[in-house]
């Protein structure tokens, strides 16, 4: 037998091999936020396990957003801007074709950055000091955050006025749900509540890492459903709808304190709650999944996602660069599933942040997506593959149009398929 054979052919501990690599924060880093998602909607939380401190986040290193690929958004169009509106004609060997690439025009931008992605939320915790004053990020003190890779869980404890506060942050793998489950002393002094935030979109000229516009008044948020321990919330913004709900286990009110802003606020005898928030492009009905439901089935999904597929084990390697490399390869599975495995192929930043108007560049798929086929994790590549069969006709109309038999993909896109104006619809 060959040295070291019988090594190799030791089966891999993938639960050892999986959770030696789980990122744990120690103080708030506004580059180390940890994100939950399932293939197509993320949730980014900053160290408390929710979106209490996006300001401080977006300032100082990456922000704290909530996105789908299936929540998109467009200004309004009052001249009605078509794509051959951003048309110059070039000469192409002897034929003269017409290529959107006038997009310094006003519909040239406006095409551009339309449509775009829609931040579907803020949910953070309502830290008040005993005077009242709302809490500071050098207020949060003795920070132990772990992502819990093999589960998909996000557990946080932190301490604020000195009392410990424990956080479990997880996400329903196959709805678009997140999961909380809260215990602490300090609800009993009023310190401790929920808040949940609309902003009307992303600041609609900045193309990458896009602040939240909060000032606009474009936008409803109207409670649809109230009934004990649950609230059913309809989003309109322009001329895109969603709906929110929230789902809660404890003795907790629910309170609208102003037109996009409303609050989880638990009673002061207790010390523990639960809740869930899900996202919809439609109604909510059937099974509304609460935080148990949520924790339970993403124990069982990221069991099995680790399970099956490739995996590999430098355990063994006196490599100094072994370790480093095994945990890059574990993080970037991760990374991928969560942001890069949805309907829709991922921007170039997934769900994490918003860039390039949250529009896919095409020649990204290899990027962010053929390791799903090189670790047997096919279901996943095709999700993001059947796109192309549904935007065939508009791939079609495109290289008509520019005399090419076949279809043509554009390189910038948003859902509908159609290019956005620039130098990219010179790019095969």
């Amino acid at each position: 037998m060959l040295p070291g054979l019988a090594a190799a052919q030791k089966k891999i501990d993938r639960y050892k091999l999986v959770n030696r690599h789980n990122p744990v924060n120690k103080k708030v880093d506004a580059w180390s936020p940890f994100t939950v998602g399932n293939g197509g909607f993320a949730f980014t939380a900053d160290a408390t396990g929710l979106q209490t401190f996006p300001d401080y986040y977006y300032q100082n290193g990456i922000p704290l957003e909530i996105l789908s690929d299936w929540c998109w958004h467009s200004f309004p169009n009052p001249d009605n801007y078509s794509i051959k509106d951003s048309y110059r004609d070039y000469n192409v060997h002897g034929r003269k074709v017409a290529y959107p690439t006038n997009a310094s025009s006003k519909a040239g931008k406006w095409l551009r950055e339309n449509p775009q992605r829609l931040p579907l939320g803020v949910i953070g915790f309502d830290l008040k000091k005993p005077d009242g004053s709302a809490a500071k990020v050098e207020d949060i003190k003795s920070v132990f955050q772990k992502l819990d890779l093999w589960k998909g869980v996000i557990q946080s404890n932190f301490e604020f006025d000195n009392s410990r506060v424990s956080v479990v942050t997880v996400c329903n793998p196959d709805k678009d749900f997140i999961g909380v489950k809260v215990k602490s002393s300090l609800m009993k002094n009023s310190e401790l509540g929920v808040s949940i935030k609309f902003p009307y979109a992303f600041v609609d000229s900045i193309k990458n890492n896009p602040p939240y516009d909060w000032n606009s008044n474009l936008h409803t948020t109207t409670i649809i459903k109230k009934e004990k321990n649950f609230v059913e919330l309809k989003r309109k913004v322009d001329s895109t709808v969603y709906f929110v709900c929230i789902r809660w286990i404890g003795n907790l009110t629910f309170k609208q304190a102003a037109k996009q802003y409303f609050k989880l606020i638990p009673g002061k005898n207790d010390d523990e709650f639960s809740f869930s928030v899900g996202f919809s492009k439609s109604e909510f009905a059937g099974n509304i999944p609460g935080y148990k439901e949520t924790y339970s089935e993403s124990i069982e999904h990221w069991k099995s996602f680790w399970m099956h597929g490739g995996a590999i084990d430098f355990s063994g390697s006196t490599d100094p660069r072994a370790n480093e490399l095994e945990r890059r390869v574990i993080l970037s599975e991760y990374l991928t599933a969560i942001q890069f495995g949805g309907s829709f192929p991922p921007q170039e930043s997934g769900l994490t942040l918003s860039t390039w108007f949250g529009k896919h560049n095409t020649e990204m798929m290899w990027w962010h997506t053929a390791q799903f086929a090189l670790w047997g994790r096919t279901q996943m590549l095709e999700k993001n593959l059947d796109w192309y069969f549904k935007t065939l006709p508009q791939a079609e109309a495109t290289a008509r149009q520019q005399g090419f038999e076949g279809a043509r993909w554009s390189k910038m896109v948003g859902p509908d398929g159609c290019e956005s104006p620039g130098g990219n619809p010179f790019i095969i």
